[in-house]
């Protein structure tokens, strides 16, 4: 077969692979998942979390400051605007699947030169007069690319991955944004609580200090023993400050969470809730399911192997198909006469030849962008469940320590008793009695400083399970 029908034969071959896709099939990489958590909390708790997870806590204040940060936070803005980019970017390469079709109307005058030769002038072929004329122009140009070998569509599905991974970090920071919401809350409750732990000891030290200095006034015991009390006092006091001061720049924290300034934003004191809400780990293999920082870094990896077929077909001909269509005259008032109509189509074949080594560099970048996000997921995963049994060691030896701490504060508040009797009655030095109410303070101190801690080992483990999304 010769000329024209050669080509065509060609082009049909072409159009015939538009089916077809060069590049690798994704498949998920094979990762060792465990079968149970080394940590695993005996009980099996009933509570199933949604997406509203800080409701299981059952407190109303942090239900209102995580509606805020929902509403207001900046990182969540940023991150849902950073989606719509992605999708108007999925969407750009999604058009290149439709044909092109642009218009570029036009009006040209010209005049000829006199001195030129044109058909129908006098012997020896020159015109001898100026002959100026118009050109009136309306066309519609078509172009389209014929997807053989699945450029475009791997190009739009890289872009599509790529936008669900905006998505899953629009997920991951909302829920970066109400955990740490919530850690900042029970931060400031356990706070509240450990200022009142503060304010009950400097009550008791204010009346052992009045009574010391009334027993000095008697003579009984000599001006040391008033030395001792007021530094008590004294140091009981800055403990408070210094209490406060930790306090409201927690709320300072919750402020800029809430998207309010630190000024203008306030969290009256409320005591500590009493405990916090069992939840259940699952199974290991459920956080690659669920943890939006692992769907994101495998939906990187997927648009990494798209690259991969995008990089491998420009080493195949790309088939471009084109046409024009529209009205040309020289007079305006017959430009849309259907003798003024005019047409063209064409198709051309670009078959890379020599290109300086550029399209091997290319795919061997792009197969090494990929073994980047493989390894980037892999990382995620081990992450993951590195995260999950953190929480789990936290919540059960905070557990243990808190149990020790509830027999260490009865034993020291016994301590504080008997020493105080023994003093009043004269058998012991109030030296006696201000270490053993300085050890009770020790301790008690610690209860609210681990019950805020307990709440948020649940905290944790409630992120690192992925929360309710």
């Amino acid at each position: 077969m010769r000329g024209p029908g050669r080509g065509l034969l060609l082009i049909a071959a072409l159009l015939a692979c538009a089916g077809c896709k060069v590049g690798p099939k994704y498949e998920r990489p094979v990762i060792e998942t465990p079968t149970n958590w080394h940590w695993q909390q005996a009980q099996t708790a009933s509570v199933v979390l949604d997406d509203h997870w800080w409701q299981a806590f059952k407190d109303p204040k942090l239900d209102e400051l995580v509606a805020q940060a929902l509403q207001y936070n900046q990182d969540i803005q940023q991150a849902l605007a950073r989606v719509d980019e992605a999708r108007a970017l999925a969407r750009v390469r999604k058009a290149d699947f439709y044909p092109g079709l642009s218009t570029t109307p036009s009006f040209m005058r010209s005049g000829d030169s006199a001195n030129t030769f044109l058909p129908g002038a006098p012997a020896g072929g020159i015109s001898g007069v100026r002959q100026p004329h118009n050109f009136f122009s309306l066309p519609l140009d078509v172009s389209y690319e014929a997807d053989v070998w699945g450029r475009v569509r791997r190009s739009f599905d890289a872009a599509r991955n790529r936008a669900e991974a905006s998505v899953a970090d629009y997920t991951f920071v909302l829920l970066t944004v109400t955990s740490d919401t919530a850690v900042n809350y029970f931060l400031l409750r356990s706070l509240d609580a450990e200022v009142e732990v503060l304010q009950n000891t400097l009550k008791l030290r204010e009346e052992s200090l009045k009574l010391v200095s009334s027993k000095f006034k008697f003579g009984a015991i000599d001006a040391l023993d008033v030395a001792r009390a007021k530094t008590d006092v004294s140091t009981t006091e800055a403990a408070i400050a210094d209490a406060k001061r930790r306090r409201e720049a927690a709320v300072n924290v919750l402020a800029i969470l809430c998207g309010k300034p630190a000024s203008e934003f306030t969290v009256a004191a409320q005591p500590l809730p009493a405990g916090a809400p069992e939840i259940p780990a699952g199974l290991p293999s459920a956080l690659l399911q669920r943890r939006p920082d692992v769907i994101r870094a495998e939906r990187t990896l997927m648009a990494a192997n798209e690259e991969i077929g995008v990089a491998q077909a420009a080493f195949f001909p790309r088939l471009a198909l084109t046409g024009a269509a529209g009205f040309q005259s020289q007079d305006l008032t017959s430009l849309l006469n259907w003798n003024s109509t005019a047409w063209n189509v064409a198709a051309n074949i670009v078959q890379p030849v020599f290109t300086g080594g550029r399209n091997k560099a290319e795919l061997e970048a792009a197969r090494a962008r990929y073994d980047q996000a493989q390894a980037a997921y892999r990382q995620q995963v081990l992450v993951a469940f590195k995260d999950v049994e953190d929480a789990l060691i936290d919540i059960k030896f905070r557990a243990e320590q808190a149990k020790a701490l509830d027999e260490a504060i009865a034993s020291a508040r016994e301590v504080t008793k008997l020493a105080t009797t023994r003093y009043e009655q004269g058998q012991v030095s109030s030296l006696d009695v201000v270490d053993a109410q300085r050890r009770q303070l020790e301790v008690e101190q610690q209860a609210p400083q681990l019950a805020g801690e307990r709440l948020l080992s649940t905290i944790r483990l409630i992120k690192a399970l992925g929360g309710g999304w």
